[in-house]
């Protein structure tokens, strides 16, 4: 059986709003109910046939053709396997619970807000507050796991409960700001106001922040024996993510932020 293909019919300059495609919402649909589904492009509702050549006939992996105006992407996902093939607009893997997400592209601002479990793969680039917390929400993501390649913009991790946010490149201002719980490694630069109001949770990196807060307190350097095991679950994941775990892990350690009682931790490796 072979895997079901949306590809864009003409390109738009409107928001396509296609959390409608997932392994969940399409199964046991034949391709000629699913062209009929509903779906919103800008402020108009159409019919998905309208935007979408569909093509194919199992649910349980889909591909996405590419192009920065999908939103929700994979949105309330439980299984399966999506693929974009090019970039994602905004809230790309929002309130995910299973499955896997892989956009061999970009994705816009709020990935993974209020994720809860499986796996978001981004081959570029992620934008503010990835794994973040929406407006008016007091949780950001809350389990599974995000992979970007690239780099990530402001706010990475915002008011974060649980999960791991890895990061290949650099990361924006604000990282792990209001942080709860939960662990963001980042693999190359941190920029300032990292772990601002952070309550809990680890921020790992390989470089110090551009600027650290004077709320948080140095506490020296340490051989801390889990940082082996959990570089050792990042191996298959490709460069740079497997390269921690032949070094071993001795890192300085920071704690803070004593604003908001100081149980959180940066730690940086050495």
């Amino acid at each position: 059986m072979s895997r079901l293909t949306f590809t864009l019919r003409t390109p738009v300059v409107q928001r396509i709003d296609v959390s409608g495609i997932t392994p969940d919402r399409l199964a046991g649909l034949t391709v000629e109910s699913i062209s009929r589904l509903p779906m919103h492009l800008g402020n108009k509702s159409v019919e998905l046939g309208e935007v979408f050549s569909v093509a194919g006939s199992t649910a349980e992996s889909i591909v996405l053709s590419g192009g920065g105006t999908l939103d929700y992407v994979g949105q309330g996902m439980t299984h399966g396997t999506l693929r974009v093939e090019g970039d994602a607009g905004a809230y790309a893997g929002a309130d995910m619970l299973g499955g896997e997400i892989v956009v061999s592209g970009s994705v816009g601002l709020l990935a993974a807000c209020a994720m809860r479990g499986g796996q978001l793969k981004v081959g570029g680039n992620a934008g503010d507050f990835l794994g973040g917390a929406r407006v008016g929400e007091m949780r950001g993501m809350r389990g599974g796991t995000v992979v970007v390649a690239g780099n990530a913009g402001d706010r990475a991790g915002d008011r974060m409960r649980r999960g791991a946010i890895l990061i290949g490149g650099d990361c924006g201002l604000y990282c792990a700001r209001r942080m709860i719980a939960g662990t963001v490694a980042v693999f190359g630069r941190i920029g300032s106001g990292a772990g601002y109001g952070m309550t809990r949770g680890t921020l790992l990196g390989s470089h110090e922040p551009a600027r650290m807060l004077s709320t948080f307190n140095e506490c020296g350097t340490f051989e801390l024996g889990f940082l082996r095991l959990l570089s050792r679950q990042w191996t298959g994941l490709g460069a740079p993510f497997g390269q921690w775990a032949s070094r071993t892990p001795r890192v300085q350690r920071w704690m803070g932020d004593i604003g908001a009682g100081g149980k959180g931790e940066i730690l940086i490796w050495r």
